[in-house]
């Protein structure tokens, strides 16, 4: 019985883990939606006035090269939730970092625990919008 009660609680959490990784990485329970640098693209190409560009990365990254029209909130910075939490949650929010983790985290934080409805997260970053 010991057995058999250890192997439903391993199972169950192999489960569970499988599940939280999955809305981590953006799958249809995380609430934003993962898009290639071709698709951010053929997004922007659409010029919806409620939509803004989120650039997440540090000021020295973002002078060094950016999407243009893109608004900077570093990711870095000690008070980065509360300046997400600044913004009009009834726009649409089109997120990138370098290479996506962090635009991923971002994504994550605006959906899950402030309650942004729309947001697209840019799968590899600027990283892949320059290739």
């Amino acid at each position: 019985m010991k057995r058999f009660l250890s192997l439903v609680l391993i199972s169950i959490s192999a489960i569970s883990l499988s599940c939280s990784q999955k809305a981590e990485n953006g799958s249809s329970n995380s609430g934003y939606e993962n898009v290639t640098a071709q698709e951010f693209k053929t997004l922007m190409a659409k010029n919806d006035p409620n939509t803004v560009i989120l650039d997440v990365r540090t000021p020295q990254e973002f002078n060094s090269g950016h999407i243009e029209g893109a608004v900077n909130i570093d990711f870095y910075e000690r008070n980065f939730r509360s300046e997400l939490a600044k913004l009009d949650s009834s726009k649409t929010y089109m997120i990138y970092c370098r290479t996506g983790r962090r635009s991923g985290v971002t994504a994550n934080v605006m959906t899950k625990e402030l309650g942004f409805p729309n947001v697209i997260n840019m799968t590899g970053g600027i990283v892949t919008w320059n290739r």
